[in-house]
């Protein structure tokens, strides 16, 4: 089982079930809500990833 934190809450959230932005610099933030991903990203740069995309992203960069 994995947790991460919602990036603007807090909130304790499963991994499976977040949405995640990795940016250009492969810092990962978790999200709750898609829409408020893709806002941060948006915002920041960055793509928007579910938990199988993120976890294979940061295996692909090791």
């Amino acid at each position: 089982m994995f947790y991460a934190q919602d990036r603007e809450s807090g909130i304790k959230l499963l991994g499976a079930q977040a949405w995640f932005v990795r940016t250009d610099g492969g810092v990962v933030d978790a999200f709750l809500l898609k829409d408020r991903a893709d806002a941060w990203a948006k915002a920041h740069g960055g793509d928007v990833l579910d938990f199988d995309a993120v976890k294979a992203s940061i295996v692909a960069s090791n």
